[in-house]
């Protein structure tokens, strides 16, 4: 933990004697400075982080209207993106136990801490908590491209679809994008050379994507675009072309000291969900889509269409 940090502590206790303790230890640590920011309940802690960066929570399990882990659980609702560090008057060694299995960092009887301790535990939250998030994104992205990979998007697809099975005025559509003749580029100039077009297509691909979409590398050469509230398909195939006009233009790689242009194709199929489909259905008619664009000569859109099957 980086000294010269000034680290912000979110405490909701109903006690105001115990915050001032609180207060008191930290205020003495000299090496790490702290901000303190106290609420006496679940929804002026949630008002609070709404307005407020926060960087660890200290919560006491017994407030007025929530008691033991129900305190956890309800917080954590609402406090999912910060480390939780359960600071309770109970010495019972089984709910500990319980907190950190509910997602708490850190679990401290309030009769047994000291400055130190507590300066501590609320560091070492904060890392474990940082740390437990890269590995995260670690598992949720593709290590060449940086965008989501296959597991991510599966499972975005299947909230998604079970948004859109509830809320029938929703849209939902992905496209399946591959790229032409791709496995001729990694024969002739090697995977050096392919992994960096790769790279360069990935930046392409999530460039300009709202925050609502996903671009993810579903494996090898083919990827995929999440879309969801959009205006109608008209608009969507039309924001496509667009984004394919930007994809095909030429990529510039250095090959054996050499800057090379290459120019690819892309192959996009498009399929808009509709109810009853499960994210391998909806993949595996975009799918068929893409490989239409294929035999219609490559490099084109093609819109998957129950009606025609």
């Amino acid at each position: 933990m980086n000294s010269g940090r000034k680290i912000s502590v979110l405490v909701i206790d109903d006690d105001y004697d115990d915050f001032y303790i609180v207060n008191r230890m930290l205020s003495s640590m000299q090496d790490i400075s702290f901000n303190l920011l106290h609420v006496y309940d679940i929804e002026s802690a949630e008002t609070a982080l709404q307005q407020s960066k926060v960087d660890v929570a200290l919560l006491d399990l017994n407030l007025d209207k929530y008691m033991g882990i129900n305190t956890l659980i309800h917080f954590k609702k609402s406090a999912s993106e910060i480390p939780v560090i359960v600071f309770t008057g109970s010495n019972d060694e089984g709910m500990g136990e319980l907190a950190i299995r509910e997602g708490a960092e850190d679990y401290i009887p309030k009769n047994d801490v000291s400055a130190s301790v507590l300066s501590r535990s609320i560091c070492y939250a904060i890392e474990r908590y940082e740390l437990k998030v890269q590995l995260e994104k670690q598992l949720k992205t593709d290590v060449l491209t940086n965008l989501y990979n296959r597991a991510a998007l599966f499972d975005r697809l299947e909230i998604l679809i079970d948004y859109s099975q509830r809320a029938h005025d929703s849209k939902l559509a992905v496209a399946l994008l591959d790229l032409d003749e791709f496995k001729g580029i990694n024969d002739q100039y090697g995977h050096r050379s392919g992994d960096e077009l790769l790279k360069q297509f990935g930046l392409r691909l999530k460039n300009h994507l709202r925050a609502s979409d996903m671009a993810a590398r579903l494996g090898g050469d083919e990827f995929v675009l999440v879309f969801t509230n959009y205006q109608s398909i008209d608009n969507l195939l039309l924001a496509l072309k667009q984004k394919h006009e930007n994809l095909v233009k030429p990529y510039k790689i250095l090959v054996n000291s050499h800057v090379k242009e290459f120019v690819i194709g892309i192959s996009i199929g498009i399929c808009e969900w509709m109810p009853g489909m499960t994210p391998q259905k909806l993949l595996s008619y975009a799918d068929e889509a893409m490989y239409e664009s294929k035999r219609k000569g490559k490099n084109q859109l093609s819109i998957y269409s129950l009606e025609e099957k």
